[in-house]
């Protein structure tokens, strides 16, 4: 499905729109190219727990989430994530290990988006536990609630997006040591 119904340099309807990525207008020559977007998503751990938030918002309103988001303009995976948790949990995560990238989807105002999902391994300043989940500055218009979870308490159907429901699996066989 092509994310224009008409060139945005000419306006001639239904543009080519070949492999998932590249539009084309036979009109006027236009090519646009819709690239893979870069995300990144934070492992936070408490012991053997992961903290988890529940999106306040759509695509996977209600649905659990970790901490993250997209890579703007500029910045790298890592300055990514600690701006995605400071503004989504108030903290900064502390010792960032890369453990793994995934591919995604994103379904956003009716237009689908590919993303590299990279994932880190991470700490709080400070070690955590249900009653510091309190203390925590939340942004209320990203997260609903936060929780510690073991990721043997998680079920596949209450993650957010397919990326993380790979990356479950790949927790469940590997432990959450990077």
């Amino acid at each position: 499905m092509s994310p224009f119904a008409h060139c945005p340099s000419c306006r001639t309807p239904s543009p080519t729109f070949t492999h998932g990525k590249r539009l084309h207008c036979e009109q006027c020559g236009f090519e646009f190219f819709q690239n893979t977007a870069a995300a990144v998503g934070a492992l936070i751990r408490s012991g053997e727990r992961i903290l988890f938030l529940r999106r306040a918002r759509e695509p996977g309103y209600g649905l659990l989430d970790v901490p993250g988001g997209f890579v703007d303009p500029g910045e790298t995976l890592e300055e990514a994530l600690r701006r995605e948790c400071l503004e989504e949990i108030g903290e900064e995560p502390v010792h960032l290990t890369y453990f793994c990238s995934l591919s995604n989807t994103y379904l956003y105002a009716g237009v689908e988006y590919t993303t590299a999902d990279a994932f880190f391994f991470a700490e709080l300043d400070r070690p955590i536990d249900n009653d510091d989940l309190l203390r925590l500055k939340i942004d209320r218009s990203e997260v609903l609630s936060l929780h510690l979870l073991h990721i043997a308490e998680i079920r596949s159907e209450d993650l957010a997006f397919p990326s993380l429901q790979k990356l479950h699996e790949k927790l469940m066989v590997g432990s959450l040591s990077a």
